[in-house]
């Protein structure tokens, strides 16, 4: 039993992994959960009627310059980095994408009707990943990524 573990860390509990299969698991983890916060940011910070935050909307963009920046720390290197960093703005893309559209669906508009209100919906939903979500979290991921490297 004790050969079966050696070169390998372990995960969880009683499983162990070959870091090379870490690698693997951690990136696209760590990009798929700060992805998912930093959608629902710019989602929340661009369509304030639905806001739970309380106050200045920008305090939404907290959110986003958040995942940008724990998804440079939470990496162990820099491959792992720019992965994650391409996984999370996939990932924040399509969750803020599909936060503008999903009420489309979700409230059966079906035929024309889908096409006229939902048309505007996704319009809104791409123009804020391109102007808020890409500058606000490539630019914290960057600055993150740059004062790290002044610190090794």
């Amino acid at each position: 039993m004790r050969n079966d573990i050696r070169g390998r860390r372990r995960l969880v509990g009683d499983v162990y992994v070959r870091p090379a299969v870490m690698r693997w698991i951690r990136a696209p983890i760590i990009g798929v959960l700060t992805g998912i916060v930093g959608g629902l940011g710019t989602f929340v910070f661009s369509n304030t009627d639905v806001s739970p935050i309380a106050g200045d909307p920008k305090l939404a963009l907290i959110l986003i310059v958040a995942s940008g920046v724990y998804t440079h720390l939470f990496a162990a290197d820099l491959r792992e980095s720019f992965t994650a960093a391409g996984i999370a703005f996939l990932v924040g893309a399509v969750v803020c994408i599909g936060a503008w559209v999903w009420p489309v669906y979700a409230l059966g508009y079906t035929g024309v009707l889908a096409e006229l209100v939902g048309a505007p919906r996704l319009r809104n939903g791409v123009v804020n990943v391109i102007t808020i979500y890409l500058m606000v979290f490539g630019a914290s991921y960057l600055t993150t990524l740059s004062l790290a490297a002044t610190q090794e």
